[in-house]
């Protein structure tokens, strides 16, 4: 019931949680504007903030049924996204622009019901939005979860929240991934496969790399003597040089190991035979 209206506060959640994940150091500094535009300082850092506000605003006008408002936010959202993506953000844009023209064709289709049909609401009654509010609590925890240091004791909680966590795209960062196979007789040293085609500000998602080793897990399985993989993911911000380990393990190939079982700063060895 009442998908469109769930669908549109989906989305515009999902705003709020990207502009969310702008509220620090890193982005405001304007550093990765800076790098893409190589514009003077000051101005990256205004460009950061007014992006900023662009995606904390813009989306709540998407909500307003006032046609003007609502417009108003589509068409700023529309330019942004065509920003973004000559910015180098190609795939997540086109995502967004895709999702605001069905959110368009939605709202010129329910304005037109409500013009041919006046009295609906008293013939039909208005449909629950009682999951859609629930699934928005549970979004909304899990984009607070890694701010509450009780939390960051427990990794499967932590782990879980991430995979609905927006990746912050915007983060100007290095990363580095060790990687040794091993076999029967012994180890060799490898490195992390690449994928190609990826785009630039996904090298360094945690779970995109976690699902690179595990498809070379299934691409080595057959090579004689080979056991399984062992490795290391970090990666260190450019603005502050704070560094995280994002996921560690001895036993990477066991089928029983999977991303939410990933320790945050020791080696899980918890599914090694």
């Amino acid at each position: 019931p009442s998908k469109t209206f769930s669908f549109r506060l989906i989305v515009v959640a999902l705003y709020l949680a990207f502009a969310l994940l702008k509220l620090q150091a890193d982005w405001l500094s304007g550093f990765w504007i800076i790098e893409q535009l190589k514009v003077p300082d000051k101005l990256g850092e205004w460009l950061a903030a007014l992006m900023t506000l662009v995606e904390m605003i813009a989306p709540l006008m998407l909500l307003i049924k006032d046609g003007r408002y609502f417009w108003s936010g589509w068409f700023t959202l529309v330019i942004y996204h065509a920003g973004m993506a000559w910015l180098g953000l190609t795939h997540l844009s086109l995502l967004f622009l895709g999702i605001l023209v069905f959110l368009a064709l939605a709202d010129i289709e329910d304005r037109k019901l409500e013009r041919e049909y006046i009295y609906q609401s008293f013939i039909h009654p208005e449909p629950s939005r009682f999951w859609t509010f629930l699934f928005l609590a549970i979004f909304a925890f899990c984009q607070l979860v890694s701010d509450f240091n009780w939390f960051h004791a427990h990794t499967r909680v932590q782990s879980f929240a991430a995979l609905y966590t927006p990746y912050q795209i915007s983060k100007v960062e290095t990363c580095d991934g060790r990687l040794w196979k091993i076999y029967d007789q012994g180890w060799e040293a490898s490195s992390f496969p690449t994928v190609e085609g990826r785009d630039q500000s996904m090298i360094c998602h945690p779970y995109l790399r976690f699902l690179d080793l595990k498809a070379e897990c299934q691409q080595l399985k057959n090579e004689p003597g080979f056991r399984t993989l062992a490795g290391v993911f970090e990666s260190q911000r450019a603005f502050d040089g704070v560094s995280e380990i994002h996921f560690q393990s001895s036993d990477i190939c066991n089928p029983h190991y999977q991303y939410s079982d990933v320790g945050k700063v020791k080696w899980n060895t918890k599914h090694v035979q």
